[in-house]
């Protein structure tokens, strides 16, 4: 993987998903205000009793079109962000640091006594990974794990040096445990 793609892939997720919530919650406000007009001019106005109520007359011509345009617009926005996120989660997946944890994790006596057997990897992974072209970097991951008695988190803490990585640190936590399982000496912390 090239120095920083990844990072830039973590940021450019965040930017689509930020702009993609501002575009939603602004389409929102301006359709919301649109109904608001329409009901607005859909009301009877009062006449003196000598002339008819007049109805002002409302022109629906474009708004189911418009409509269409708009949620389309918003169904491919949402499309384009799922697939970026899905892109980033298997560039992350296919670290060798990731790769290496998950395996520590699943051998590991105290993650199965927690989760159970088999332990596999969820969604959503948190963290970044960054590599420099001289074969060093770092990795800090939240990865979600889960079994057949429960879940938890792993967190791993990685340095990359002579392009191999080294694990510093990687601990399961799971909630309703008051300790976390250190995996490098698999002590309760």
């Amino acid at each position: 993987m090239e120095p920083c793609r990844l990072r830039v892939c973590l940021v450019l997720q965040h930017c689509l998903f930020l702009s993609t919530l501002v575009f939603v919650v602004l389409t929102a406000i301006r359709m919301a205000g649109r109904i608001a007009e329409q009901s607005k001019a859909r009301v009877v106005i009062q006449q003196p009793p000598f002339q008819p109520p007049v109805t002002p007359v409302v022109s629906e011509g474009r708004t189911p079109r418009r409509f269409l345009l708009i949620s389309a617009a918003v169904l491919a926005i949402a499309l384009f962000v799922a697939l970026l996120m899905v892109f980033i989660e298997r560039q992350l997946k296919a670290s060798s640091v990731y790769q290496l944890s998950v395996a520590s994790a699943q051998l590991s006596p105290g993650v199965a006594e927690i989760v159970g057997r088999p332990v596999s990897a969820g969604w959503f992974i948190t963290g970044e990974i960054s590599e420099s072209s001289n074969g060093g970097g770092h990795a800090t991951l939240a990865i979600p794990l889960k079994g057949p008695k429960g879940q938890g988190t792993l967190r791993v803490q990685a340095q990359r040096q002579a392009r191999s990585w080294r694990i510093s640190g990687l601990q399961f936590t799971s909630t309703g445990y008051d300790s976390a399982v250190d995996l490098l000496g698999e002590q309760p912390k």
